[in-house]
């Protein structure tokens, strides 16, 4: 597995590229900002196809460039169904006096223990609410990787305080 950090948008939150071998399939996790960049990172990868945008939350720092990409590599957007109406209402955008950004109804709605597959390996969601209501980790055990959107800070945890 290759897993290559992207910091984007304006809070510069962690967008991941999750390739099975090098010039996989991918999984972009956290789309939260600048498609253009990881559009060009998915490139420089040589990713042949993108197997789904994973939205860890529906915050909009790790979702917006979630319907731009979506529209440019025809990728499905995938997000825990207890965050649907945050994602739907621009991902809470407005709490930070941003516009509020008009999103698409998600193609996948996932809940604890569902799969998501990315060639030979699989992704376990597992429900980890207290970011926001909806927030997922996805663990890989075939590779022992966890990849845990804002629950898990380095040294912390994410913040627990906003609503929901």
């Amino acid at each position: 597995m290759r897993i290559i950090s992207l910091p984007v948008g304006p809070l510069m939150a962690n967008c991941y590229i999750v390739q099975e071998v090098p010039q996989g399939p991918a999984l972009v996790v956290d789309p939260g900002g600048d498609a253009p960049a990881i559009l060009e990172a998915l490139k420089d990868a040589q990713a042949k196809e993108v197997a789904a945008l994973v939205c860890t939350h529906g915050h909009w720092d790790h979702v917006a460039a979630a319907p731009d990409l979506a529209r440019e590599v025809g990728a499905p957007i995938v997000l825990h169904e207890a965050d649907l109406p945050l994602f739907l209402a621009g991902g809470g955008a407005s709490w930070f006096g941003l516009p509020r950004p008009a999103f698409p109804q998600p193609d996948h709605l996932v809940k604890e223990g569902d799969q998501i597959a990315l060639g030979c390996l699989t992704f376990q969601v597992l429900h980890t609410p207290g970011h926001s209501p909806g927030s997922i980790c996805l663990y890989c055990e075939e590779e022992g990787v966890l990849l845990d959107g804002d629950v898990l800070f380095q040294e912390g945890i994410g913040r627990s305080d906003l609503p929901g």
